[in-house]
């Protein structure tokens, strides 16, 4: 049975009056769950990065959790679980009752006190406030090869500066800002370079009696331990995922049978905008990524035995039908940030080689519950575009200035490694992607390690401090020269 069949066959088994109201009823409910979903993930973050320590569940800092676990951006996740940290519990009930969508709660974190709640609950409501709306501009297409390449050089650097692996529209609108508020690029290298102080913790416990979200989700379970709290969170991400399929599922299937005529209207967005807060344009989005996950049947069939959306999706576009069970193989082996460099690797070679390098790592570990890793995919810098489609009109300006103001530290001697590594921590299950990276001692100095560059490594600060100063995972290299990686949980990678 096909995932669209589980969905429309049970509703329509127990269908009394029209089919088609059945469906939006389905999808009003639905609907309702993103804020409740978002909110409890959010409370549940707040809790792992909390009184709790992720260093056990393998994650010594919060963006290599979002790598590897989450299937969003790092900054939606960190905003998401800053809204869980918080105390605004009105505002997190007019969230799960659907007054306020999630994208205009998770703001009021900053700008809204405790006392300002209702005051700002209602504005929302009424209109008066909501988030600033740009007017669209037109976009440009860079079509010369040399500028094209030329941009994506300096949106590499721009990332190494954001400290983090952004988004395109991310990346673009810093090199706009920086190129309008003319910013200095020492200062700027300098602020990125700087100790960041960690987010606030949230000390005082939850209170059971303030659990907005029971109504839809149930009351919230307390995890007992990381691993507990971790098991929580992928049961929250699957719910999230299945809701966006069954979504995809329900809109396709009015569209397709035209079910919204029989609701009186002339067209499915005319629907969409009277009944849903969701828009057409999302929905549609939910189509195409569920088009992507239902491809093959195998895709399916993974899906169904629990292997995770991220997954699947990571393979689906470089998948064809001779290769798509090597690829799942693959996708059970390694990391998810691992996964996507092997993907887009295989793009511009070809998954025969790519597929070839990682089969043959993968029989070396002679152990089926070890993940791989290769360097070479770490260190693979993928081919410049030879064209640039959808631009800011200002952005190539903004490149040229961003690339004259702002130099990478060039660093000599034992930091040299930083550099070598491209600014990237070499943790197989982090890669986190910053200048505030540090080196790292592999044989420490006290046990007769030198500062030569081949004793060097770059870790971030938290792999580093926390993590193998804190005894949460080791390096250790093994007869035939190969890293092994031990975690806490138990997980070993082996990188070639």
């Amino acid at each position: 049975m096909g995932l669209a069949e589980e969905v429309v066959g049970p509703l329509r088994a127990s269908v009394e009056g029209s089919f088609a109201e059945t469906v939006l009823e389905r999808m009003w409910e639905l609907e309702a769950l993103e804020g409740p979903i978002d909110l409890r993930l959010g409370e549940y973050m707040a809790m792992l990065f909390g009184p709790l320590d992720a260093r056990k569940i393998n994650y010594a800092n919060f963006g290599a959790f979002a790598s590897e676990e989450l299937d969003m951006d790092r900054t939606w996740a960190g905003r998401i679980m800053a809204l869980g940290r918080s105390d605004l519990s009105r505002v997190k009930e007019a969230l799960c009752r659907g007054w306020v969508p999630i994208s205009t709660a998770v703001l009021a974190v900053k700008d809204v006190e405790p006392e300002e709640q209702e005051e700002w609950i209602a504005g929302v409501r009424s209109g008066d406030i909501r988030p600033r709306k740009k007017e669209p501009l037109a976009r440009v297409d860079i079509e010369e090869p040399e500028k094209a390449a030329f941009v994506d050089g300096v949106f590499h650097k721009a990332r190494v500066v954001m400290g983090y692996r952004a988004t395109d529209p991310e990346v673009e609108r810093h090199v706009l800002r920086v190129y309008r508020e003319r910013r200095s690029g020492k200062q700027l290298v300098k602020d990125a370079q700087a100790r960041r102080e960690p987010p606030p913790k949230r000390t005082t416990p939850f209170d059971p009696l303030d659990d907005p979200a029971a109504p839809f989700l149930g009351p919230r379970v307390m995890p007992r331990d990381e691993k507990h709290c971790l098991e929580l969170i992928r049961d929250l991400l699957r719910m999230r995922r299945m809701r966006r399929i069954e979504l995809a599922v329900l809109f396709d299937h009015m569209v397709e049978h035209k079910l919204y005529r029989e609701l009186g209207f002339r067209s499915v967005k005319e629907m969409v905008d009277e009944h849903l807060r969701l828009s057409v344009r999302s929905l549609e989005e939910y189509s195409k990524e569920l088009a992507r996950l239902t491809y093959y049947p195998e895709l399916e069939q993974a899906l169904a035995e629990g292997m995770d959306v991220i997954r699947v999706l990571a393979i689906s576009d470089i998948a064809t039908e001779d290769n798509v069970a090597r690829w799942l193989a693959l996708a059970r082996r390694m990391g998810v940030t691992e996964l996507r460099r092997a993907v887009a690797w295989a793009e511009e070679a070809t998954s025969a080689y790519v597929l070839g390098l990682y089969e043959r790592a993968i029989e070396e570990t002679q152990d089926a519950h070890t993940w791989v890793a290769l360097k070479a995919a770490r260190r693979h810098r993928p081919r410049s575009p030879r064209r640039i489609e959808g631009v800011h009109p200002e952005l190539y300006d903004a490149c040229v200035y961003y690339d004259r103001e702002v130099q990478l530290p060039d660093p000599k001697g034992f930091p040299s490694v930083r550099k070598r590594e491209g600014f990237c921590c070499e943790n197989p299950l982090c890669n986190c992607f910053s200048l505030r990276n540090e080196g790292h001692h592999w044989r420490r100095r006290k046990h007769g390690g030198s500062n030569d560059p081949t004793n060097a490594g770059c870790l971030c600060r938290p792999c580093h401090q926390r993590g193998i100063h804190g005894n949460a995972f080791t390096r250790e290299i093994d007869a035939k020269g190969r890293e092994v990686w031990t975690y806490l949980s138990g997980r070993r990678v082996m990188v070639f």
